[in-house]
């Protein structure tokens, strides 16, 4: 389970949100003359630890909400079904 979820926060890593979020920093302290050499670090000691504090909160939930498996997979499917519906009605009416 932690292999998928490390390769996942990879890929999410260099989505465009983190790069532009570095990016601004590196610019303000840079503008600021200030030495802008560990912003990457602790942007990802930042971020590591939000991801691993869930990561122990949903694995220390998990077994007591096994109710809201069953509804919330009710839940979902209506409302993918209810999309697809909208979705298609118009083509199905033209």
């Amino acid at each position: 389970m932690l292999g998928p979820a490390y390769m996942l926060g990879l890929r999410r890593a260099f989505d465009a949100d983190h790069i532009a979020a570095i990016d601004n920093i590196v610019r303000k302290l840079t503008h600021e003359g200030k030495h802008p050499f560990s912003v990457g670090f602790f942007f990802l000691q930042g971020h590591s630890s939000i991801v691993v504090l869930d990561y122990v909160v949903i694995a220390a939930t998990g077994n007591q909400l096994h109710v809201f498996h069953d509804i919330g997979s009710v839940i979902g499917t209506s409302i993918s079904a209810l999309f697809l519906l909208v979705i298609g009605l118009p083509i199905c009416l033209s």
